[in-house]
């Protein structure tokens, strides 16, 4: 259940940099589509979610697999 669970929250973050990186590099979509809504938004996307794929890792890392593959 757990390392459903971190899988779900891996992707997801994986997801925010991946849009992060999108709307912060591609100056053109950035521009004409999302000018008022991404103005400061995609450097804080970026930021969030390369912390949490970090955090993720660590975790991951950290927590050993008896815990991890538990079931409950």
């Amino acid at each position: 259940m757990q390392s459903i669970f971190l899988g779900i929250l891996s992707i997801t973050f994986l997801g925010l940099t991946i849009f992060g990186l999108y709307t912060t590099f591609s100056k053109k979509l950035h521009d004409d589509y999302f000018d008022t809504l991404l103005d400061d938004t995609s450097g804080y996307v970026l930021f969030f979610g390369l912390i949490g794929k970090g955090l993720l890792w660590i975790c991951k890392k950290n927590i050993s697999k008896e815990i991890l593959y538990r079931d409950f």
